[in-house]
């Protein structure tokens, strides 16, 4: 027995030995390891090659949605669109900002881009109601400056529609439905944002309610 305890104290001292020899190597390996994947995530942000190409594929993931082009109507029927992607340019009589890109979709990232079109809601030439928002501090910042009579034009992938602001109504968010939904007899374009425009605490919405002067009626969907 204590042949082996003596067997055995040596055989843990000479590996403690070993591993303390290879200790330093180990924390070489580590330490060259660890500023290899610094340096090259280093690299990576400030490479103008490596920045230069993730800006261009974000630049086209972008453009791919952003870009505007006009499409061929097929058999008279209304053209397919896809969502998030932009369908029309909008422009208010008496504002600077024009051609305003307006998107099928009116989630946040959208409405950081432009105004949104609320998927429930109808397309220019359908025949019914456009629900159109956007952000008042970016894209809808003039809207509550717009009288009654201005005209509002919808230039669509398929088409151009006019329409002139008949109403224009302050209400709160939970009173939307009252006319949102409501049976105009004409085509009906709904832009809204918040408001005021100069308090931080918007609590309520100011909503411009146009009504279709002029522009192509559509029946039918495209297969």
């Amino acid at each position: 027995m204590k042949k082996l305890s003596f067997d055995s104290r040596i055989f843990k001292s000479s590996l403690f030995r070993g591993l303390f020899l290879l200790l330093p190597y180990m924390l070489i390996a580590v330490s060259i390891f660890c500023l290899t994947t610094v340096g090259l995530d280093a690299l990576t942000r400030s490479s103008i090659f490596f920045t230069t190409v993730k800006n261009e594929v974000k630049q086209q993931n972008e453009e791919s949605n952003d870009r505007f082009e006009k499409l061929d109507v097929i058999d008279e029927k209304f053209p397919y669109l896809k969502y998030q992607k932009v369908w029309s340019l909008i422009n208010v009589e008496g504002w600077k900002k024009k051609d305003i890109p307006c998107y099928y979709g009116d989630n946040n990232s959208l409405l950081m881009k432009g105004a949104g079109k609320w998927d429930g809601s109808d397309f220019c030439g359908q025949n019914g109601v456009t629900i159109i928002s956007a952000h008042v501090t970016m894209h809808f910042k003039e809207l509550q400056d717009t009288q009654v009579g201005a005209i509002v034009t919808m230039d669509t992938v398929y088409g151009t529609y006019k329409y002139e602001v008949t109403e224009v109504r302050i209400f709160r968010p939970g009173q939307a439905d009252e006319f949102f939904y409501n049976d105009y007899e004409e085509e009906t374009v709904i832009l809204y944002t918040c408001y005021p425009r100069e308090s931080r605490n918007r609590k309520q919405r100011i909503a411009l309610i146009c009504t279709k002067l002029e522009g192509k009626v559509f029946k039918d969907y495209a297969n």
